[in-house]
């Protein structure tokens, strides 16, 4: 492999191993949505002069092979599962490439090193292509420092401390999954679980309990239908105390957010509901969680009101992939969402104007 190889990951865990060594050599990744079709992989596989793919699994291998024909620059595929046709010799598991690459060190034992130094804060290191576009995705060029910059303040911007545990469940693909679930730990050291899939999240969430969430408006909907769901099934009884929880709950938040004194019996019905209610809530979520953000589209303010009345505070953070990601947020005050967050932006600009003249 030499510099300006670009590669393509699919999903979790094994990418993120193989961004990082990419990286370290000097070459640079291009990352790849699995959900995307045989003609998206090719455009952006192309546009990014691909010479070496990574697939998670047969599916996308099968979607490497159906446009292989078309992609005359890339040398090679490895495959994270098991299976490998033997019949494709440009075709390899990720342990057979492995064996290759160790046996290069043994012959080029400087080499590694070489290039890690050799590394500068202004090379490119990622392609992130962007969706939402018009036309065809747009590839967003991040360097070194693009990175560094962000999460070096990222930390303190979203409130993470170094005992936080997140999960990702995101394909690294997604700016925002890549930055707070793998680029944040390299320099902030604490921990990330991996959901096994989208589908297994609830479950993953219940078995680590992290304390801090990223989630797209969608994933809070549709933990917001579960619990929907889950109070029209119950009995009459049940919908009382839950609805009566939800409004003491509205009536906390509210006096929170004026930074106005909760009296005593305030306090003790909160006391009450977090036991009956709140504490149920927080159980979908594994039971540790400090608090959400979202992100990558506007969020419905009715989600974020309902989840801060039963305790959990869902923050909107603000960012693009040509920025790295996210760099704002709304703080503690701003229950307004995405308005409050880009009246702050106006005004910071306005006074900006009248300062320089403008």
């Amino acid at each position: 492999m030499v510099p300006g190889y670009r590669k393509r990951p699919s999903r979790f865990r094994s990418e993120q191993v193989c961004d990082m060594a990419i990286k370290g050599i000097g070459c640079v990744t291009a990352p790849i949505y699995h959900s995307n079709t045989p003609e998206q992989v090719h455009y952006i596989a192309e546009h990014s002069d691909s010479r070496l793919a990574f697939v998670e699994d047969q599916e996308q291998l099968d979607k490497m092979l159906e446009i292989w024909d078309k992609l005359p620059r890339v040398e090679r595929i490895v495959i994270f599962d098991k299976y490998t046709p033997h019949d494709l010799p440009n075709v390899m598991t990720l342990e057979q490439f492995r064996a290759e690459g160790a046996k290069y060190g043994v012959e080029n034992p400087p080499e590694f090193e070489e290039r890690i130094k050799a590394g500068r804060p202004d090379d490119t290191i990622s392609f992130v292509y962007t969706s939402g576009t018009t036309g065809h995705p747009k590839a967003g060029v991040l360097h070194s420092l693009n990175v560094i910059s962000i999460i070096r303040h990222l930390p303190d911007m979203v409130g993470i401390n170094k005992s936080d545990l997140s999960i990702a469940y995101l394909p690294l693909a997604h700016i925002a999954e890549r930055l707070l679930g793998h680029f944040i730990k390299f320099a902030y050291g604490n921990q990330t679980a991996f959901a096994e899939s989208i589908e297994d999240l609830p479950h993953n969430l219940r078995q680590t309990g992290p304390t801090v969430m990223f989630g797209t408006p969608r994933v809070f909907e549709k933990f917001y239908a579960q619990i929907a769901t889950g109070i029209g099934d119950a009995t009459r009884l049940q919908r009382t105390i839950y609805h009566w929880a939800l409004r003491t709950g509205k009536e906390i938040a509210e006096k929170k957010a004026e930074s106005a004194p909760l009296n005593l019996w305030l306090r003790l019905q909160g006391a009450v509901a977090r036991r009956l209610i709140y504490n149920k809530v927080m159980d979908i979520f594994g039971g540790r969680i400090r608090f959400m953000i979202s992100g990558a589209a506007p969020i419905a303010p009715d989600i974020i009101h309902y989840f801060s009345w039963v305790g959990i505070d869902v923050y909107e953070g603000y960012g693009m992939t040509e920025t790295s990601g996210g760099y704002a947020r709304h703080g503690d005050q701003d229950r307004g969402g995405w308005r409050n967050l880009c009246e702050r932006i106006t005004e910071h600009r306005r006074l900006l104007q009248e300062r320089n003249g403008d």
